[in-house]
């Protein structure tokens, strides 16, 4: 099996990342917390961005604290 990224601090064992497509470009991090986390308790969002420009490439990086809540989330 493919090797994983360890989860961040304050998650279970379990937990999974979940990759975030279509993200509007201007959202940030603080626009972005409250409607992930409608979901479940967040550990970590990451909005990817261009390393030149630092621009948002309208997708993100979320670490839900347990594997439930990011099931949860890739429902809704």
């Amino acid at each position: 099996p493919e090797a994983s990224e360890p989860p961040p601090a304050g998650c279970a064992p379990d937990a999974i990342k979940l990759f975030v497509g279509n993200i509007p470009k201007a959202c940030t991090q603080e626009q972005l917390l409250p409607f992930f986390e409608t979901i479940g308790k967040v550990a970590e969002l990451v909005i990817m961005r261009d390393k030149t420009t630092q621009q948002s490439k309208g997708s993100a990086f979320v670490w839900y604290t347990c594997r439930a809540h990011a099931e949860r989330a890739i429902l809704q």
